[in-house]
């Protein structure tokens, strides 16, 4: 028996969910409560959060702890805690805006003005060219002791043909000519760009954090991290298992500002001491004379590019030293980790604002790797279209196609990772969020390589809280908390199979970030992943800086990669370009994905060829093909390889074989149900059949497992058509509610429930010699339990909804009793008095219970294969 199938088969596998639990000052028996509830849920850890809680830091937030870690203890379950008042990470509890300025952030701002020459001795005035420009509809700017003039430059706009029209030549540093407050200059023929770089502490979020300063950076340190080691030291490492930073960003911009890629839009720059340090190590004492080109384009295309990449790789390698590094280190030497994630949206990682620039150096000296999905971003159906979630809108082919493997990808490269990438999941969704679009969540994460989770949310709050639902459990209101608990399970044995065998890809494929600042023509990297993707050809995201060639193939933190895929770009960053000079001399495969840099090393081609060229690299290959199945792949010294599908695809079936490069017996284990299957494996194929939204995991290996032998293909059906006694849960009573021929769903506005099917099976349904026979349920919303003839038969959370009826099912009549439990909407609905959540996200109101006609399938014995 392997040993990881043997440990979920007997209940002994480890915990991978962390839910969030929102703390607001509630009482000891709430609190405990709720935390009876999650152990109950088979879920061994908890996430707190304050949402926020009023006391932060406070004797009611140690009290608050006190009953939290006391219940951990008794259940064995372990405690994480994000670090600070309210998300997102970076006030330190309000720390920073009373801490002195200097450790506020600080940016590098620019004003600009533009004279022509030539002419003499024309006077600027310096003191309000370099200045916080007064808004009379804002608040006024801030007089800070340390803002500062930094450099005047001076550049001329050349006005050529084919430059754009801010594009400057010939710049020159004149802080030198500054008398009395006023620039003196001569200013020769043309038409010049005066550039005034200030350095202020007015600008957006001016309360966080600068994650680019080690000091301020600290603060978060001493005022949250050091205040819990001081109360609970004994407790590090032992229950409290680690902290939690939620989404921290560089904040030059004000709101949730994505896409802020520098020298594309215009925008005050993060700025510390360190940073001037850093460039003038870079570029030497007259650096300014570089610092239009991150407000415009200067030069040439090249030299605007190698500035904006080095003035980028100097602030995100700040972010990694001065945030992301000290904060893992000092969690380190205090025994416990540091997990959390950065903005990601709509590929942010690279871009300034709402994110930290760059995605791997943002969350290097973390333990595990992190991301999140909340607000429809991974949707049903969603996968390559641009579709509407709480943000406006969603790129449906990064957040299916990269999102995940960004995540996975950093948890393989680095090692004190340790294959662990956790999700922030399942938030903000909506109260129409239920079990099956979990699930679908679930699986395409885990498919993804993703391996622990951070439910979003239990909110203590009285129900119903309107912050972000859905919320779990809800006080006992949360009518699917059961299937949720089953879900938990789920997510828990899968995660347990596939994080015992190392992932394996055959593919690399660079991350994008250089290309993107550069200004240069770019390719987002998800237009290769979802080629890749859709041919089922796995690949692991890197970063240019640990490309490196080890026996000739491109190897990192172990793993090998047959070729490095880069998506389009006209420029590529300077190890990224020594890295293809050096593929090229031992002849490893370097693609680029329809146009490349000049004179750069490797093989353009086309994007929809990248697949027919590196077919033979991958180890499974399915047959027909279908875009919508994703594989993870793992392999397993001793114990074999693990297959994991997923069919994303709302509507496509498939019925197909997998080809894979093992041999040995094959299994296919059930992890909704922790049951174990035989599966015919011939000629180094899998048979294959995969609902829609269904998920399969198989197992190849040498060693002997007891298993079930699988059911046969059914061969005959039977539609169970006629009338069916419905009725509705009403005060924990069924009340009769219609009789009907017709099923087409329920709606009772301001109802939510559980609806009792009951339909008399007559004699003769089927053929008296059927053996085997199976109930589906074509549409269900949400959750479905079966009774046939009194017996109990079972549940299911998500499609397919399939029952064996065998063993309950009698000659004659047979008495069928299924009920199905809605989601949560109209209930709420009723309970508000209509009122919303955020910004009216509930515009589409489902019917419940069955929608279309059940069906009888069935086979004789002599008929199995």
């Amino acid at each position: 028996m392997l040993k990881t199938i043997n440990e979920c088969l007997n209940g002994m596998e480890e915990n991978y969910i962390l839910p969030f639990l929102w703390l607001h000052e509630e009482d000891e028996a709430t609190l405990r409560s709720y935390m009876t509830a999650i152990h109950e849920a088979n879920i061994r850890a908890v996430c707190l959060e304050s949402r926020p809680h009023p006391d932060f830091l406070g004797p009611k937030w140690w009290q608050d702890l006190d009953i939290i870690l006391d219940e951990a203890k008794k259940r064995n379950m372990k405690v994480w805690i994000l670090d600070d008042q309210h998300f997102p990470t970076g006030a330190a509890a309000g720390a920073v805006k009373t801490a002195p300025a200097e450790l506020h952030k600080q940016y590098l701002a620019c004003n600009m003005t533009d004279i022509f020459g030539p002419q003499r001795r024309v006077r600027l005035d310096i003191g309000k060219l370099a200045s916080t420009p007064q808004n009379p509809i804002a608040p006024q700017p801030l007089d800070y002791d340390d803002d500062c003039l930094l450099a005047i430059v001076a550049a001329r706009l050349d006005g050529g043909i084919g430059n754009g029209p801010d594009h400057v030549e010939e710049a020159v540093v004149l802080t030198g000519k500054i008398e009395e407050g006023y620039l003196i200059w001569d200013v020769p023929a043309g038409m010049w760009r005066v550039f005034a770089f200030y350095v202020t502490h007015n600008g957006a979020s001016p309360d966080y954090i600068n994650l680019v300063a080690l000091d301020s950076c600290k603060i978060l340190l001493d005022t949250v991290y050091e205040a819990h080691y001081a109360r609970y030291a004994d407790e590090f490492g032992k229950t409290i298992a680690g902290f939690f930073s939620d989404e921290p960003f560089l904040g030059n911009l004000s709101g949730n500002a994505q896409g802020c890629i520098v020298g594309k839009t215009r925008m005050p720059l993060p700025w510390s001491k360190e940073m001037e340090t850093a460039l003038k190590e870079l570029w030497g004492e007259n650096y300014p004379v570089n610092l239009p080109a991150l407000w415009g384009e200067m030069g040439t295309a090249e030299e605007t590019a190698d500035i904006r990449n080095t003035f980028m790789n100097a602030l995100t390698d700040l972010v990694k030293k001065s945030f992301s590094e000290q904060i893992g280190n000092w969690c380190r030497d205090h025994s416990v980790e540091y997990i959390g994630h950065i903005i990601e949206d709509n590929n942010a990682s690279e871009g300034l604002g709402a994110s930290v620039g760059h995605y791997f150096r943002g969350l290097w000296g973390q333990d595990m790797a992190g991301i999140d999905d909340i607000g429809a971003q991974i949707t049903a159906g969603g996968a390559n279209v641009e579709h509407i979630s709480i943000a406006g809108s969603g790129d449906g082919e990064f957040y299916h196609h990269v999102l995940g493997k960004l995540g996975s990808s950093l948890a393989h490269i680095d090692p004190k990772k340790k294959d662990r990438c956790v999700c922030e999941c399942f938030g903000a969704y909506g109260w129409t969020e239920g079990t099956q679009t979990m699930k679908y969540i679930a699986d395409h994460l885990l498919a993804d390589g993703v391996n622990h989770f951070v439910p979003h949310a239990f909110s203590a709050k009285a129900f119903p809280d309107f912050d972000c639902p859905p919320h779990f459990y809800a006080g006992g209101e949360d009518i699917l908390f059961p299937a949720f608990g089953k879900l938990m399970a789920y997510m828990n044995r899968t995660a347990h199979i596939l994080s015992a065998y190392q992932h394996t890809a055959p593919v690399a494929v660079l991350y994008h970030a250089e290309a993107a600042w550069s200004g240069q023509r770019w390719m987002k990297m998800q237009k290769c992943a979802r080629i890749l993707r859709e041919h089922q050809i796995d690949f692991d995201i890197l970063p240019s800086e640990v490309l490196e060639l080890k026996d000739k193939i491109l190897t990192v933190n172990g793993r090998q990669y047959k070729a490095l895929v880069i998506p389009g770009c006209e420029y590529l960053g300077e190890k990224a370009a020594a890295f293809c000079k050096k593929a090229k001399a031992v002849d490893f495969p370097v693609y680029f994905s329809d146009f490349a840099p000049k004179n750069v090393q490797g093989t353009t081609v086309g994007l929809l060829d990248l697949a027919d060229i590196l077919a033979d690299m991958t180890d499974v290959t399915l047959t027909p093909f279908h875009t919508d199945i994703r594989i993870y792949h793992g392999i397993k010294k001793g114990e074999g390889h693990v297959y994991f599908l997923f069919n994303e695809s709302t509507w496509s079936s498939f019925e197909g074989r997998l080809k894979v490069k093992a041999d040995g017996k094959c299994y296919r284990y059930d992890p909704m149900e922790n049951r174990i299957f035989r599966r015919k494996l011939a000629g180094g194929s899998i048979p294959v059949r995969l609902n829609p939204m269904e998920s399969a995991l198989f197992i190849v290996t040498d060693a002997e497992i007891e298993a079930t032998e699988e059911l046969p293909e059914m061969t005959g059906t039977a539609l169970l058509n006629g009338k069916w006694t419905i009725s509705l849960k009403e005060n924990g009573e069924f009340v009769p509610y219609e009789v009907t021929e017709r099923l087409d769903g329920i709606m009772k506005d301001g109802w939510s429930g559980t609806i009792c099917y009951e339909y008399q099976i007559p004699g003769g349904t089927l053929p008296g010699d059927a053996d085997y026979i199976m109930l589906k349920l074509p549409q269900v919303r949400e959750t479905a339990e079966v009774w046939c003839n009194g017996k109990y038969v079972g549940n299911a959370i998500a499609a397919p909804f399939c029952f064996e009826l065998t063993h309950a099912w009698k000659k004659g009549k047979n008495l069928l009793r299924i009920e199905v439990t809605s989601t949560m909407e109209h209930k709420v609905k009723a309970a508000s008095g209509g009122k919303d959540w955020f910004i009216s996200m509930q515009k589409v109101w489902y019917g419940y219970g069955m929608s279309d006609i059940p069906v009888l399938e069935y086979c004789k014995k002599e008929e199995k294969v």
